[in-house]
């Protein structure tokens, strides 16, 4: 099990630089990263939530991003547009 955290951003893909804790400055790639969940991830690795997503929001650009906060590495960029 660990800590995973995911991010998104509005605003485009990065770079930028973030602090995490436990793992000092991290480049990411999001353009003003925010922050959308933190969970922790089973025994398989799996982590999962659900997020009220508005109706005002559909047409909307986004990237994600996600970390294992234990061991500091970073998934790939995903970007979608909201439905």
């Amino acid at each position: 099990m660990g800590s995973i955290a995911i991010g998104y951003s509005t605003s485009g893909a990065g770079p930028t630089t973030v602090f995490v804790a436990g793992c000092g400055l991290v480049p990411v790639d999001l353009t003003q990263p925010r922050l959308l969940a933190s969970l922790t991830a089973n025994s398989s690795g799996i982590a999962a939530t659900n997020i009220q997503v508005p109706a005002n929001a559909s047409g909307i650009p986004v990237w994600f991003q996600a970390m294992d906060v234990s061991s500091c590495k970073l998934t790939n960029l995903v970007f979608q547009v909201v439905l």
